[in-house]
């Protein structure tokens, strides 16, 4: 069985999603399996179109096409929302593989991301500061000094950057899943399109507080967060990007939500010596 997993959730993009794959395939995926889940036309509570059929054809015929060695389609029965299928995505890789990397569909990467990713996942693993390790979503030095943070990475509470691309060790999965999966007990009550009803919010905030966590936002991305902090862990970041989402909308995004986060849109560095980098540095994120 290969050793590392990639997981990407589906919903309803697929012209976002044929670059998602086109730069995926483009990595070395060596001893990689990679699995897709996608959402499924009528709301798994209310009954209601959440996905046309023809979006789901259209991810599936990307997906079909997808030079990809090998490849795994997880299709739900119906529309289960992003919490749900992120966390049955997060938990099949954390149960069959050593080292994952989760991904939504409007994420691009360099050709070395997979390469990257791994190697910092096996380096990392036993760190009991590292939890989600994000290899992008934008630069975290001066332009002008990208050139001496090919092997950097830094770590943070992760406050200021989206969840759309992240990976960590079964261990971190293991440490982290109980919260998370708290979470999905508490929003359970309504389709997760509509758990910012006030009541859920209030439900929310009120767990967090108890669990000692000052994250008392109600999204699925701060519900990872909260978790992965109160763990005692942290967020890795490399300094240089590569990779970064190119999509705009969806339930807790929008170009402003990008431009205030400076996520979305962002160069993606890439170079064939980076492949030589054995060994990755912690920096200070004042100093660069």
């Amino acid at each position: 069985m290969p050793s590392f997993g990639i997981g990407i959730t589906t919903w309803r993009a697929p012209a976002y999603f044929q670059q998602c794959l086109d730069t995926l395939a483009h990595n070395d995926l060596t001893d990689v399996d990679v699995h897709v889940f996608q959402e499924g036309e009528t709301c798994h509570m209310t009954g209601s179109q959440r996905t046309r059929p023809k979006e789901i054809a259209g991810n599936r015929a990307v997906f079909d096409k997808a030079v990809i060695p090998h490849k795994f389609w997880h299709q739900h029965e119906h529309n289960i929302g992003y919490y749900n299928n992120r966390f049955g995505m997060l938990d099949l890789l954390g149960g069959e593989y050593d080292g994952f990397l989760g991904i939504e569909d409007d994420v691009i990467m360099s050709a070395h991301c997979v390469a990257i990713v791994r190697r910092l996942v096996d380096q990392f693993r036993d760190n009991p500061r590292v939890g989600l390790i994000s290899p992008g979503m934008r630069l975290r030095c001066k332009t002008e000094n990208a050139d001496n943070y090919w092997d950097a990475v830094l770590l943070n509470d992760g406050r200021t950057s989206r969840l759309c691309v992240t990976a960590m060790s079964a261990e971190t999965w293991e440490a982290i899943k109980p919260n998370y999966q708290d979470y999905g007990t508490i929003i359970a009550s309504v389709p997760y399109h509509q758990i910012g009803k006030q009541h859920i919010r209030e439900a929310v905030h009120l767990w967090a507080v108890s669990k000692g966590s000052d994250i008392t936002e109600v999204s699925g991305d701060t519900a990872l967060l909260r978790a992965t902090l109160l763990a005692g862990r942290q967020r890795m970041f490399c300094v240089l990007n590569r990779a970064t989402n190119i999509g705009d909308n969806g339930l807790n995004c929008t170009p402003e939500v990008l431009a205030q986060l400076g996520d979305g849109h962002q160069p993606i560095y890439e170079s064939d010596d980076e492949l030589n980098i054995t060994k990755f540095r912690i920096v200070d994120e004042g100093a660069q």
